[in-house]
């Protein structure tokens, strides 16, 4: 009979014992994070078909991050087929820990409510128009869609998702709930100054739109300014908002008693702006392909733009984010791959490392001007004028890409015959805002149908 001998039967049964470990370990975490996500933690909605949609969370923009201790241990230490139960991490931009939105994450195996419409719903019945932006696609049937207004001062709140062919509804949970402060409403007619100019609200009514459009607040201004610069403003801008936060085109929850009018007035002629406020070129002429350096910048109140390059039919390279014409020392940073297209327009950049450089390489269907700008937070406040012997093109309009915190990259078409000069004029119109307090509205009901669907 062979001898055994007491180290090596020793150290088979350390190794035994170290395996037993790990697999009631990978079987503990499997076990705790199935329970965890299936259970009270998450709510689940069944709908008539039998598709299940689970709720995993629910982010206020501010909290940057979702990826619990529990997930990260079981994504680095369950094999791979099981790792797949664990929802992914979420990682919000930077950009959008300033704002008051919400984001809703989800698993939708199925892809049940996927390229829906979504459209938060108070208890009230009425719908929040737009109230959100296009949603993510995460590893594993995993979705994520940010809301920017919607019922703050409810716990919870219906979501309706609508397509072509059904309506569904999730019930999620409220996690910027609190007591808000309550407005008190003016009465009519309220006049507010701003600077050079005075605008007077006379009257306000609900109007129901035609051929299905939404219903929406018609309002009556009067403006006047004994400023010969401002003197022909018009209209720019007009958002409702009310004491929670919420800030829409569309109507505000009726369940608020008072509304916030914010409304805008613009300079858009040419003459009525001072030199600092915009730029002139005469005799531009493009190139067939590649740039014309253009250098140029125009800064009023905090709002920056920083003329790049006008670029040609076809393809051109930027190195490193430096571009020829901008001002020295400008590098347009977090330049990354992408690309916009219209019906009239198609830009693209491919972005790549070569070496120690990174190339850019820009394509553009059609002569486009090429800019950066900071702290301008709608494309209304540039006015680009161009005059080719004819008649003049003005507020033209293109692509824009976000290259940075409160920066963005704008590209604008110019239709214009290449093979003669033409004359570019720019203005950076800043607006000025007035602000009035009224009475909400009679409400209009809202019907909609939960049946289809149970919580469980």
């Amino acid at each position: 009979m062979p001898l055994v001998d007491p180290v090596h039967k020793k150290t088979a049964r350390r190794t035994l014992s170290r395996k037993l470990f790990y697999f009631l370990l990978v079987f503990f975490l499997a076990a705790l994070i199935l329970l965890l996500f299936h259970t009270g933690r998450t709510r689940r909605f069944r709908f008539s078909d039998g598709a299940v949609v689970q709720l995993v969370a629910v982010l206020r923009a501010n909290d940057r991050t979702y990826d619990p201790f529990l997930y990260r241990l079981g994504r680095r230490h369950l094999p791979k087929t099981l790792s797949k139960i664990v929802p992914p991490a979420v990682k919000l931009r930077p950009q959008e820990a300033l704002t008051n939105s919400i984001f809703v994450y989800y698993y939708d195996p199925k892809w049940k409510l996927k390229d829906s419409r979504i459209i938060p719903i108070d208890d009230l019945g009425h719908p929040f128009i737009d109230a959100s932006s296009l949603g993510s696609q995460l590893p594993h049937d995993y979705f994520l869609f940010r809301l920017h207004h919607f019922p703050r001062r409810q716990r919870d709140f219906l979501v309706a998702f609508v397509n072509s062919y059904e309506t569904n509804h999730i019930r999620v949970p409220n996690p910027y709930f609190a007591q808000f402060p309550n407005w008190q409403p003016e009465p009519l007619p309220i006049a507010r100054t701003n600077g050079p100019a005075v605008l007077s609200l006379t009257n306000y009514s609900l109007k129901t739109g035609e051929n299905g459009a939404p219903a929406f607040l018609d309002t009556r201004f009067h403006f006047h300014s004994s400023d010969p610069q401002w003197a022909k403003a018009s209209p720019g801008r007009r958002t409702l908002q009310d004491a929670t936060g919420n800030s829409t085109h569309h109507l505000l929850s009726f369940a608020e008693p008072v509304w916030r009018i914010a409304q805008e007035y613009q300079r858009r002629d040419f003459d009525s702006f001072q030199p600092h406020e915009k730029l002139r070129w005469s005799g531009l002429t493009f190139p067939s392909s590649n740039t014309v350096p253009l250098s140029g910048i125009i800064t009023t109140n905090q709002r920056q733009v920083i003329i790049l390059a006008l670029a040609g039919f076809g393809s051109f390279q930027i190195t490193n984010g430096i571009w020829p014409g901008a001002p020295s020392k400008y590098v347009l940073q977090h330049l990354h791959s992408a690309s916009s297209s219209s019906t009239d327009f198609k830009v693209s950049c491919d972005a790549s490392p070569s070496g120690t450089n990174i190339i850019a390489t820009w394509t553009v269907s059609q002569p486009a001007l090429f800019l950066a700008t900071t702290g301008l937070p709608d494309l209304n406040e540039l006015l680009v004028r161009l005059t080719q012997s004819g008649p003049e093109l003005d507020h033209l309009f293109g692509a824009e890409f976000d290259t940075g915190p409160n920066e963005v990259l704008r590209i604008i078409p110019l239709p214009v015959d290449q093979s003669r000069n033409f004359d570019l004029e720019l203005a950076l119109s800043t607006p000025i805002a007035f602000h009035f307090y009224i009475a909400a509205p009679k409400h209009l009901p809202f019907l909609r149908d939960s049946r289809s669907i149970s919580a469980e």
